[in-house]
């Protein structure tokens, strides 16, 4: 197979929009253009014409890879889905979440300060997480099959205390006074609601109220 052939089929394997690939050749064609020809001009083998052109092509998409780590797509090729990282894929919705963890994502409906963005997050292939980023805040609702803790958070904390919420016993862990981390277990699932910036008891427990 000739380094030509080669190069076809790598960027075969590459998926890529018709804007990125026709960015990328433009910014090749526009690199042999604009270089500088001074003295002699000497015809490279077909072959290194090839090896040059698969090598700016390479350099283009890691820089664009680098500069935008979310750009690589999900293998499993759900439309709207972005694999961010191993095993972690985004989802456009609360409902292609739901699809792919094969059970139903809760969402909440109210929160205590301006929601600027939105994530669902599928984390290899059983755990569901749903991110509601604010200016200065942000509330993660995670679910998963079982019984474990699925809060992912392993801080000692000085206040753990368990209340009923709509009749479900949901345990508060947190610091002079403020709620960190809610977690409970319902119906062969465990749930968990976290903040970044602790916040008070009652502010967690109408977040839990929501879901449970």
């Amino acid at each position: 197979m000739t380094l030509a052939e080669k190069y076809n089929k790598a960027m075969n394997k590459i998926e890529l929009s018709a804007e990125a690939r026709e960015r990328i050749l433009g910014n090749i064609q526009g690199m042999e253009l604009d270089a500088p020809r001074r003295g002699r001009v000497t015809q490279f083998p077909q072959w290194k014409r090839w090896t040059a052109l698969a090598a700016c092509a390479a350099v283009v998409l890691l820089a664009a890879v680098s500069l935008n780590p979310r750009t690589e797509l999900d293998p499993s090729g759900v439309q709207g889905s972005v694999q961010i990282a191993n095993g972690i894929v985004e989802y456009a919705d609360a409902q292609e979440l739901s699809d792919s963890l094969g059970f139903a994502m809760p969402e909440l409906a109210e929160l205590p300060f301006p929601v600027t963005e939105t994530a669902y997050e599928n984390y290899w292939g059983n755990l569901g997480q749903i991110s509601y980023v604010g200016a200065a805040q942000r509330i993660t609702v995670r679910m998963q099959p079982g019984g474990e803790d699925v809060s992912g958070d392993y801080n000692a904390y000085a206040e753990i205390s368990t209340v009923a919420v709509n009749g479900r016993d949901v345990t508060l862990k947190g610091n002079n006074g403020a709620v960190s981390t809610a977690i409970w277990t319902s119906n062969g699932y465990s749930y968990a609601i976290s903040a970044d910036t602790a916040i008070s008891a009652e502010a967690m427990t109408k977040l839990v109220a929501q879901i449970v």
